[in-house]
């Protein structure tokens, strides 16, 4: 799915950004327990060191909230584009507005 959204020029809106990031952030949820997992089950051993098994709960929770996080960034995406669909190109566009003078 990210390569898809990367390959295709059309999709690159912000909707598809955040759903090929959640893609991503679900993979890398994945990675954090199922290799150790793995390797355990193919060995024969069911054991953790105490260092791995922190290791795996830091990185758990992390990314956790990284993931409530762009949970809040796709709801307000959602909020834009239902309540204010006639501005949501403007609201939700890359390049900063051309009519807003710089200060420097």
């Amino acid at each position: 799915m990210v390569l898809l959204i990367y390959l295709d020029t059309r999709l690159h809106t912000p909707m598809y950004f955040l759903l090929s990031q959640r893609s991503l952030m679900d993979l890398m949820l994945i990675c954090t327990t199922v290799p150790k997992m793995a390797c355990n089950y193919l060995s024969g051993r069911k054991s953790i060191s105490v260092a791995g098994c922190e290791a795996q709960i830091f990185f758990y929770v992390f990314l956790f909230g990284a993931e409530g996080f762009l949970f809040a960034v796709m709801a307000y995406d959602h909020y834009v584009a239902i309540c204010y669909p006639l501005q949501y190109p403007n609201l939700m566009n890359w390049k900063p507005p051309r009519n807003i003078p710089v200060l420097l």
